[in-house]
């Protein structure tokens, strides 16, 4: 009985620790990635922002491309070898490798052919044809940050994950930003994107060299048991349902560059960042609990884990819901006052917007359950299926609707991508993810309370 008390207390001090980390800084991240959006809404013009918000969203997918699902098979590995005392020099340099000569095979690709018929063919943009070699370079500094991220978390340390995953980025973008806004009081696109990478690049050596530091103080471990076959078996399961998740998360960005003019493209993606801010809890916890899943899975004591999970996930769930009900409410006010008046006429679409991202959290970390539990494949096919039916919905009613259908298909898309992530962790792995409306009703009848020991007593 002690010894089940104890790790409870070891499970809800990592949870304590990392969440002050991880809390803190997505507060601050989120903060300054609001200045990021309000000051690029004033620095370039609206087609431009429009075109922006298309090229960050290639940027993205080249960045996934260029990653091969190493950041979660690093989280994984590196907490699993951890548990089991086994080396993991050698697991960093096989991560860094296979990112390294996806990296070059990708800005390859890109620069010769995929970002030429992105820019041309499929957004008829010439600014974008413009910067695309820049866009490429950025597109490898936001996978080598990514990676580096994930490492810092599968040593458990969510101190550097944190800050090394967008929270010191932002904050030195933002004040870039800010000191060209007064200096200039404008820009072009390929000026906001090499100061993203500068910035970027300085964090990345920064990363590497305190990785090279952890990785070498660590001793006396056995040989590791993991080889570059491992990985890439493990690994392109995971980089193929991030290329799917990324379809369900940015075919709203894609599809209104299709349709819609590039300043409705500008509106519309700034909204949505702002509405990300509903899901900043799930983010939080999914960033403290995914090596802890590793960890708990290989000691096979998952159960343990989902008693603390499910009542944080509530607590979440409910903060979200309050964010949702303030945007309800001042949402156009909100809008106004970040990115100017044109801007209120999304309220809707922020409203919309809203509701898909609290569908998100109410699931809880059933995703990177399955991800961190050996199921990437089950998730692949989830997340293909949730996608087909957002992107086919998105068609529908894109031409009607513009960015309200969209957003419209999104609260469907998640919702089923949900519930069937839920059900299925439920029944692979035995434990349920999803808030809990029982823990929620005590929270807010006042018959809830932290004890010392766990984080699910009542009163």
């Amino acid at each position: 009985m002690s010894l089940k008390k104890t790790q409870g207390s070891l499970v809800n001090k990592h949870f304590l620790s990392g969440s002050i980390w991880a809390l803190s800084g997505k507060i601050f991240t989120t903060i300054a990635q609001l200045l990021i959006n309000a000051l690029l809404a004033h620095l370039l013009a609206p087609e431009e922002l429009g075109v922006y918000f298309l090229i960050f969203s290639v940027v993205n997918l080249a960045a996934l491309l260029i990653q091969l699902g190493m950041p979660q098979v690093a989280v994984r590995y590196i907490s699993a070898s951890l548990a089991k005392q086994t080396q993991i020099n050698q697991l960093i340099k096989y991560l860094f490798s296979f990112c390294f000569i996806s990296a070059c095979i990708v800005s390859l690709i890109f620069i010769f052919f995929a970002g030429d018929y992105l820019a041309v063919n499929t957004f008829h943009s010439e600014t974008m044809l413009d910067v695309m070699q820049l866009a490429v370079l950025w597109a490898v500094v936001l996978a080598f940050q990514a990676l580096s991220a994930e490492i810092f978390r599968g040593f458990n340390d969510i101190r550097f994950a944190t800050v090394f995953g967008g929270l010191i980025n932002s904050i030195i973008i933002s004040i870039l930003f800010a000191s060209l806004w007064v200096d200039q009081g404008h820009t072009d696109v390929s000026q906001v994107i090499i100061l993203s990478i500068a910035s970027g690049f300085g964090c990345v050596i920064t990363a590497c060299f305190l990785i090279g530091r952890k990785a070498n103080s660590i001793k006396d471990l056995t040989d590791h048991d993991n080889d570059w076959k491992t990985l890439w078996v493990v690994g392109w399961p995971i980089l193929l349902t991030n290329i799917i998740f990324f379809a369900l998360l940015q075919s709203d960005i894609w599809i209104l560059g299709i349709y819609a003019s590039k300043e409705e493209v500008g509106i519309y993606a700034s909204i949505a960042r702002l509405a990300m801010i509903i899901s900043v809890s799930l983010m939080i916890i999914n960033a403290v609990v995914s090596p802890l899943i590793a960890e708990f899975h290989a000691k096979e004591k998952l159960h343990e884990l989902e008693l603390t999970l499910r009542p944080i996930t509530s607590l979440a769930f409910l903060c979200s819901f309050f964010g949702m009900s303030f945007f309800i409410v001042f949402g156009a006010d909100t809008l106004a006052l970040l990115f100017g008046e044109k801007f209120s006429e999304g309220w809707m679409i922020l409203v919309l917007l809203s509701v898909a991202n609290l569908v998100k959290v109410f699931g809880g970390s059933c995703g990177v359950n399955l991800l961190m539990t050996g199921h990437q494949m089950a998730l692949l096919m989830i997340t293909v299926i949730s996608s087909i039916m957002t992107i086919g919905l998105s068609l529908i009613l894109v031409e009607t609707y513009r960015g309200e259908g969209i957003a419209s298909a999104l609260i469907v898309g998640f919702f089923i991508q949900n519930l069937i992530s839920v059900l299925y962790t439920k029944k692979v792995n035995g434990i349920w993810t999803h808030a809990d409306i029982g823990f929620i009703i005590n929270v807010l009848s006042g018959k809830w309370h932290l004890s010392a020991m766990g984080m699910n007593k009542f009163k």
